[in-house]
């Protein structure tokens, strides 16, 4: 097929996902194109490489793009930036959402202050501004009028644009969706991304996605437009699993794994009661991953998975890093370690590496133990959270938990805690507290529907007025209802 006219059918392909999935009863705020413009961003490549490569601009410096960033990404940034401060400014439980996160305000805030020690200032600002986006673009969704919505909305609408250009792009522009190592020569398929883990975390983030949808149209047998949904969400996910085989992403594959098992053992709402098994599941979720990469147990799966006891020479590269840590206490402030001599050095045995290839080691590095600390009590926190929201909404905070989880799992091989990452942008969304109150609640969509309580069942039956004052049930006049006794 010629590649023109599968760009058109992918391009009718992907409105037909937006048509099945669409929802008329749910209002959510235009506002959320915002985020969802900066979440593919996030999921492909630069705006410089997109203009360059529909030659609209010549390509980047890459070694210049890395350290100071590209005026036209930069513009990008800055303009969504300010849109969302915007709009984050016009909510009144803006105030709120920041009262109640305060430990990652006090993150984002040393952050700020690793600049005073940083080797390189201006680019570390640079820096920080770009990650202060990550948190503005989920504080818009969060302070949506229906958040619960709007998490399912952007998420959604950035899957549907990611996905399919990624299967288009490896099938008909090889030479963009597709590279080759430099030292084996094997072909390497990265989608509209730049490597295949960032393909796979693409995977990953969308796939959760796309499977919770999925599974929360299977359970709602009341919805009259349930089939479309499942054809929308079923579809997508046949997509990411594709996508999965190609790039061949193993520390991804794994998460997926892990919580394609959380959402089935915890579908039911019994299980959301029982905290017990909430914490039961969860600790196996990052156990398991844990024991087989860091205690040695289950090297028989790596192997099958073809890899190696190095991880494919991550812990040499973990040895490496530690080498030219800065402070202990402060490190070498906010993403700055991959700069200067220690870049030159890092990458002399391995040209392109500029990352540790483990989240915990990389916030070690650039805000030493006290970002360490930092991290620690988000994670507590965000946890907690979670945790107590799961009686309130069940169907929401099993999406956020398995968000929270893939954010701890993938950062034991590849860096999760860092800027423009989906993976750090989704731990946030998960993480954050989300005062009671703070934005009005639609009752038609499944996500946010009122429960009546089993503790007390009451039935509303409308009564009229007799001449003598007593009350009647056969008639019906507006706005007057009465609660009928049990007995």
């Amino acid at each position: 097929m010629p590649s023109l006219i599968a760009s058109l059918v992918f391009a009718f392909g992907v409105f037909g996902l937006f048509r099945l999935d669409r929802d008329r009863e749910v209002r959510t705020s235009k506002a959320l194109w915002i985020p969802a413009i900066w979440l593919w961003l996030c999921a492909s490549r630069s705006l410089a490489e997109w203009l360059a490569i529909l030659g609209w601009a010549t390509p980047p410096d890459m070694t210049v793009s890395y350290m100071e960033g590209s005026p036209a990404d930069r513009n990008a940034m800055a303009a969504l930036l300010a849109l969302g401060l915007i709009v984050l400014c016009r909510r009144k439980n803006f105030g709120p959402l920041l009262r109640a996160n305060v430990p990652i305000l006090l993150f984002f805030l040393y952050a700020a202050l690793s600049t005073l020690w940083s080797d390189y200032p201006d680019i570390t600002i640079k820096r920080w501004f770009k990650a202060l986006g990550d948190l503005v673009m989920v504080m818009v969704v969060l302070t949506d009028q229906d958040w619960r919505s709007a998490i399912k909305r952007v998420l959604v609408r950035t899957g549907f644009l990611v996905i399919p250009h990624s299967i288009l792009v490896i099938k008909y522009y090889p030479e963009i969706g597709r590279s080759y190592n430099r030292w084996t020569w094997l072909v390497s398929y990265t989608g509209i991304t730049t490597h295949k883990n960032e393909l796979g975390k693409d995977c990953l983030i969308f796939g959760i996605v796309f499977l919770w949808c999925f599974l929360l149209a299977y359970r709602n047998g009341q919805d009259q437009h349930r089939t479309r949904r499942l054809i929308a969400h079923g579809a997508a996910l046949a997509m990411v699993v594709w996508l999965f085989a190609m790039a061949n992403s193993v520390t991804s594959q794994v998460t997926f794994f892990l919580a394609t098992a959380f959402f089935l053992a915890a579908g039911s709402r019994r299980f959301a009661q029982k905290r017990t098994a909430v914490h039961l599941l969860a600790a196996v979720f990052v156990l398991i991953p844990f024991s087989t990469v860091f205690l040695g147990l289950g090297a028989g799966a790596l192997e099958g998975m073809g890899r190696d006891s190095t991880l494919t020479g991550r812990t040499d590269i973990w040895q490496r890093v530690l080498t030219l840590a800065g402070s202990p206490l402060f490190g070498t402030g906010f993403e700055s370690f991959w700069l200067g001599k220690r870049l030159e050095i890092l990458q002399g045995p391995q040209i392109g590496l500029n990352e540790a290839h483990n989240g915990y080691l990389e916030i070690y590095v650039t805000l030493g133990w006290i970002g360490v600390a930092l991290l620690t009590a988000m994670i507590v926190t965000g946890y907690r959270n979670i945790i107590i929201s799961f009686r309130r909404d069940p169907d929401v905070s099993r999406l956020r938990m398995a968000f929270f989880m893939a954010a701890l799992v993938t950062s034991f091989t590849e860096a999760g805690f860092r800027m423009l990452n989906l993976n750090w942008i989704t731990f946030l969304i998960a993480a954050m507290a989300i005062p009671d109150g703070s934005s009005r609640v639609s009752t038609s969509h499944p996500l946010t529907r009122a429960r009546p309580s089993r503790r007390e069942p009451v039935e509303r039956v409308p009564v009229a007025l007799t001449e003598n004052g007593t009350l009647m049930a056969h008639q019906q006049p507006r706005g007057k209802f009465v609660r009928r006794s049990s007995s």
